[in-house]
């Protein structure tokens, strides 16, 4: 899924609950495609997303452990190859 060229790309660590989750879905409806970053909540993340695509918005999630390179990595790559780019990172903490 790609969105337009020039849209903004956030990748919110953390997406998946609490305030990453508000910050998802915050971002999201400003417009911005948004990749939301989980370790180990994959129902949170899926919830996350459900909601945002359900408000029409654009959104992914990734599993990633922030503490692995490689993940990193990974996560960029995933990111690039979904959404064109990356233009904002937002780091929260689980919580």
């Amino acid at each position: 899924m790609n969105v337009p060229r020039g849209e903004v790309v956030a990748i919110v660590t953390g997406g998946a609950s609490g305030t990453g989750r508000e910050v998802a879905r915050g971002t999201a409806g400003w417009g911005w495609a948004i990749v939301v970053v989980y370790l180990e909540h994959q129902r949170n993340a899926e919830a996350t997303v459900a909601e945002i695509l359900a408000a029409e918005g654009t959104t992914v999630a990734v599993r990633a452990d922030l503490a692995d390179d490689l993940d990193v990595q990974r996560l960029f790559a995933e990111s690039i190859a979904a959404f064109w780019g990356v233009d904002v990172v937002v780091h929260t903490t689980a919580g």
